[in-house]
């Protein structure tokens, strides 16, 4: 499987700081494309996890990001949600988020997919990505990183 990131998620991601260009931010690295609600408990369960996994990886100068795809029912929820995450996000209510939902397959969330964001391949086509942060699988995700 494979995610052609560079397409569908051309434009720009909101951080923290502001809105940056999805081309410069995602370049050369290892892209996990988080799939989660509000209103989603098991999502909510697995975001704290999610926060310091990524803030580990992060610490350790990991090439690697990750791109918030909400599937929120309201702005006010999806704001809420998004002020515990560190990341990137898609904007609430983007065209982009059904294409990314579309591509990727989604059946279900919490989903996290790990991908190559210049080839745009899928790096664990035989494992849940979220099974990659239960488990604290940082030797992988670092090892796709180099």
């Amino acid at each position: 499987m494979s995610l052609d990131l560079k397409n569908l998620l051309k434009g720009d991601l909101n951080g923290k700081l502001g809105s940056v260009s999805s081309d410069v931010v995602l370049a050369n690295k290892v892209v996990a494309v988080y799939f989660s609600a509000h209103w989603c408990p098991p999502c909510r369960n697995f975001t704290p996890m999610l926060k310091e996994f990524y803030n580990e990886l992060k610490s350790m100068g990991a090439s690697f990001e990750i791109v918030f795809v909400s599937s929120d029912n309201s702005q006010q929820s999806f704001n809420e949600y998004y002020e515990i995450m560190p990341w990137l996000v898609v904007p609430y209510g983007d065209d982009r988020i059904k294409k990314l939902k579309s591509a990727a397959g989604i059946q279900g969330i919490p989903t996290l997919i790990f991908v190559d964001s210049n080839s745009g391949k899928v790096l664990h086509e035989d494992q849940d990505g979220t099974d990659i942060v239960y488990e604290g699988n940082m030797n992988l995700v670092l090892d796709w990183t180099l």
